[in-house]
């Protein structure tokens, strides 16, 4: 599908991830906004523990990763443009703050410092996570722009830059971390999901858009009717992302070094 391989084993585990996801918004707005909390703090601090951890072992010494733009893959400028014409796609989880202020116990004003903790936040992530990849190519690579270069031939830990990076530094301890990582990374994208595009579809109810049905509460002043609306749009826009995802660019010039991050993550 799109070019992917679709394996029936994954696709049922994201399937029931998506339904547990829903049921958890559901049935307990308050234990999903905790585990969101916690996952978000897990995913920063794994990524925290990774940068420090293979900067210490980096073979060019503190922050250098020299060259700063990939050689043969167009101008800086145009690695730049790449980068800034992605950021959409990096930042969409923004629409969890932006449609839900109807449902804040607190005065809305004071979501922009949510959202400007997210933005520094999430920005820092992305930066850390390239700065890993590039830090600790395998044996027999000059630097990071060859290793890049030649990921499509590579297979396992090899093939993902962060991780191979985290694991030379860290041992299997360093699996754990970037794993726990990842997972928080997931979780933290469904609920998101869910928040954004039920609020949405509740503030449109609200507005006439959408027919009343839609911005039904349930008991506990969540969405119920769009919260199980939500699923079925969500494997659809999961597809929708896969086709235009960064790592299915990382081939074409300029995408290289604005991809790093999410050929490992």
């Amino acid at each position: 599908m799109l070019g992917y391989d679709v394996w029936l084993g994954e696709a049922l585990l994201s399937a029931a991830a998506i339904v547990l996801c829903g049921f958890l918004c559901i049935r307990s707005k308050r234990l999903a906004a905790a585990l969101q909390t916690v996952m978000a703090v897990v995913l920063f601090a794994g990524i925290l523990v990774g940068f420090f951890a293979v900067t210490g072992l980096h073979r060019a010494g503190g922050l250098s990763y020299a060259p700063l733009f990939a050689p043969r893959r167009g101008t800086p400028a145009g690695q730049i443009f790449t980068i800034v014409v992605l950021a959409p796609w990096a930042f969409v989880g923004f629409e969890s703050v932006s449609n839900s202020p109807s449902g804040f116990k607190f005065s809305p004003k004071k979501s922009i410092w949510i959202m400007l903790a997210a933005l520094i936040t999430g920005a820092a992530s992305y930066l850390l996570l390239s700065l890993i990849a590039a830090a600790l190519p395998p044996e027999g690579y000059a630097g990071w722009p060859e290793y890049l270069e030649d990921l499509d031939s590579l297979d396992g830990l090899s093939g993902l830059p962060t991780f191979f990076a985290t694991h030379r530094a860290l041992g299997e301890a360093g699996l754990a971390v970037l794993g726990a990582a990842t997972l928080s990374a997931i979780g933290t994208g469904l609920i998101g999901n869910f928040t954004a595009a039920s609020r949405l579809m509740y503030a449109m109810a609200e507005d006439g858009i959408l027919p009343e049905w839609f911005g039904r509460l349930n008991g506990k002043g969540s969405p119920r009717n769009a919260l199980l609306l939500t699923p079925m749009g969500t494997p659809r826009r999961s597809r929708k992302r896969s086709a235009t995802s960064p790592d299915r660019c990382r081939t074409r010039p300029g995408c290289k070094t604005a991809t790093v991050s999410s050929r490992c993550a």
